[in-house]
């Protein structure tokens, strides 16, 4: 299916009212430690316990599944931002010595985000993901 289709699929079910969608979850909002989980959330989460893990999905797959997520519930580009992937040797030699878009079996994928219009006094933000220790660490 062409992936403007599905988009716009996921979308309108999302649209929905948010009883409707509790309801298709279960039909009782799911609280977390004492917060009310928004019922987008409670339906997508309800959506995908109901498909099961392959018993051969590893990270190659859980990056492929990533990159369609994003693409179907990825919004456009934050103005004043820009970003660029790169990728890090695990070793710390050398600098990129991948393509861009193409990595080393050991090198470790980043992305790097940056404002357009650099203010001098700004901090510095890194965020570590440990998405391998959910899919094969």
């Amino acid at each position: 299916m062409r992936t403007w289709i599905t988009r716009m699929m996921v979308q309108a079910a999302l649209a929905r009212g948010d009883a409707l969608l509790v309801r298709e979850s279960g039909g009782a909002p799911e609280t977390i430690r004492g917060r009310t989980m928004d019922p987008r959330f409670q339906f997508l989460q309800a959506q995908a316990r109901r498909r099961p893990i392959p018993p051969d999905f590893g990270p190659v797959q859980a990056r492929a599944a990533t990159d369609q997520m994003i693409v179907l519930f990825g919004g456009g580009a934050e103005p004043g931002v820009s970003w660029q992937d790169r990728s890090v040797p695990r070793s710390g030699e050398g600098r990129d010595r991948a393509p861009r878009g193409r990595t080393g079996a050991d090198d470790i994928r980043v992305r790097i985000y940056r404002p357009v219009r650099p203010e001098p006094e700004a901090v510095a933000l890194t965020f570590f993901h440990f998405g391998g220790g959910v899919v094969g660490g």
